[in-house]
């Protein structure tokens, strides 16, 4: 993976000096073997590798690959009061429910393989006011074959606890792949690194801000199960994932803070308190060669982080709250910039914000330009809206989503009302190039979950209700040939999905293929090449 990082992410980004050129497509091997190895992709901005390969121009033609055989992940997102009491935590609960509560987190995919972790339950079950329970549990990390779905290795790590979490509030912390080795953040705040080939342990580290107080939380949970008492936090809470740049493990440490970690021993090397929004995963900006740590935070501050240091090269403040994983452009980022927006408590009003660019270099930010000038454009940047918003980006061209949905019940059925805007923007200028009107309904919309392949762009409208809790929401293809944003025919729903609630759970495409987690605690393969 290291050789083919080096030769790969020069040529993108060479691409993405000139705008609107084509990267070179590449073999399907070489895009499977780079992959997604971070939460936001190979280039922190949720475009995959290009691909030989075309893809389907129909989705209804795309068609269930395969399913894993391992089923030890669990599942993520239920209803409001999932996973919350005593008795949701028994053997004919977790039947109910398809599975164990596990990592809210989706998969990552390097060198051929699809990587996940999670924990799954061990040890005795317990009677605790007439259940019968268990909460201990063994960290894992598993690797499938990305082509067949068959386990190539799966580690435990035996002192784990099971995390709660219903609607909202789960553990959401996905792994990392740097240079053949794959780096997760376990139930009690242990980082592992683990051979990405085979699965031998490189090292555990115990050095996560976070550690001491998760493994007195265990050690007190699973003490009081043996007295028949439930002592136990069941919303954990952390939805950023873990990434790697300029060769150093960025690790969020919960509180909106982030942690410099050694990749060779998992020792930390540098600490930054509160510089980035607790449900957003750290953002690689590159730049000559060089990796840049770039992260936003609910105050309005965005900064440029040297990640060998954890020094910050500067910070530039007065920006509106920031909630989302930033998508770095090759100089340009899209934030929020109104200051005063956000509110929706109980009695107040909301206001919405506003995207706006924001030049980058390793010296200092200023703004540049406003998103949507001439057209309406607002977010919403409050309570389960505001960590949604998804900007993507790919050889001089922002692609910024409909964030907008109807109001009321109707807006989480199958088929609730839309509003707003799709638009696809020129990084140099800000120049809107193409406008999509609002569809008709929620679902036909280019909004949510979404992911740029070429001239394509795959999304799900409504990735925040499953199949079981909140109605059918199928994947949509769009069109972006020649800086039109059109859409193409058919949907996709294959899958029994789970899923996150104010964080998406992430389902990368790589080489043609998306890899889901399921109910059932599994991950599904959904073939989209062209024949």
């Amino acid at each position: 993976m290291g050789r083919c990082r080096l030769l790969l992410i020069p040529f993108l980004l060479a691409g993405a000096a000139r705008p609107g050129l084509q990267e070179e497509a590449r073999p399907e091997a070489d895009a499977l073997r780079l992959g997604w190895p971070q939460l936001a992709g190979p280039c922190s901005s949720f475009q995959t590798v290009p691909m030989a390969t075309p893809l389907i121009g129909d989705l209804s033609r795309a068609r269930r690959l395969w399913e894993s055989g391992c089923r030890d992940l669990g599942r993520a997102k239920g209803g409001s009061q999932a996973y919350r009491r005593v008795e949701q935590f028994t053997v004919e609960e977790f039947a109910r429910m398809g599975s164990h509560p596990g990592n809210w987190a989706g998969p990552v995919v390097a060198e051929g393989m699809v990587f996940c972790a999670s924990w799954r339950p061990c040890g005795d079950w317990v009677t605790v006011g007439g259940s019968k329970v268990r909460l201990d549990a063994e960290d894992i990390v598993v690797a499938l074959d990305a082509l067949t779905g068959k386990t190539r290795w799966l580690a435990a790590e035996p002192g784990g606890i099971l995390k709660g979490g219903g609607k909202r509030q789960g553990f959401q912390v996905g792994p990392v792949v740097h240079k053949g080795a794959v780096y997760s953040l376990g139930s009690t705040a242990r980082l592992f690194a683990h051979d990405a080939a085979a699965g031998r342990k490189l090292w555990v580290s115990d050095d996560h801000p976070a550690r001491a107080a998760e493994a007195k939380a265990r050690q007190e949970a699973l003490a009081g199960l043996a007295e028949g008492k439930w002592k136990y936090n069941l919303t954990p809470n952390w939805c950023s994932s873990l990434a790697v740049a300029q060769g150093v493990l960025i690790v969020p440490d919960q509180a909106g803070g982030l942690v410099g970690v050694d990749l060779e021993k998992g020792r930390k090397q540098w600490s930054a308190p509160g510089v980035i929004a607790r449900w957003a995963t750290p953002s690689v900006w590159r730049h000559e060669d060089r990796e840049y740590v770039l992260c936003a935070n609910e105050k309005g501050e965005l900064r440029l982080i040297e990640p060998v240091t954890g020094k910050e090269l500067w910070r530039l403040a007065g920006l509106g709250p920031n909630w989302f994983t930033l998508a770095p452009g090759r100089d340009h980022v899209l934030v929020n910039v109104v200051a005063d927006s956000g509110g929706g408590g109980r009695g107040s009003e909301r206001k919405p914000g506003r995207l706006g660019a924001v030049r980058l270099s390793p010296s200092g930010g200023e703004r540049a330009w406003l998103v949507g000038d001439g057209f309406e454009h607002s977010l919403p940047v409050w309570m389960d809206s505001g960590a949604r918003i998804r900007v993507l980006y790919r050889g001089g061209r922002f692609l910024v989503p409909n964030c907008w949905q109807g109001r009321g019940s109707a807006a989480e059925g199958v088929e609730g009302p839309a509003g707003g805007t799709a638009l696809l923007i020129e990084e140099a200028t800000g120049k809107v190039l193409s406008r999509l009107a609002a569809a008709e309904t929620w679902n036909e919309q280019l909004s949510g979950l979404a992911y740029w392949c070429g001239d394509h762009v795959l999304a799900r409208a409504d990735s925040y209700h499953g199949p079981k809790h909140g109605g059918r929401h199928p994947w949509t293809l769009w069109s972006v040939a020649g800086d039109a944003i059109t859409r193409l025919p058919g949907r996709m729903d294959l899958v029994e999905f789970t899923n996150g609630y104010e964080v998406t759970m992430e389902a990368p495409l790589v080489a043609g293929l998306l890899f889901e987690r399921t109910e059932q605690g599994g991950i599904v393969c959904c073939d989209l090449r062209a024949p």
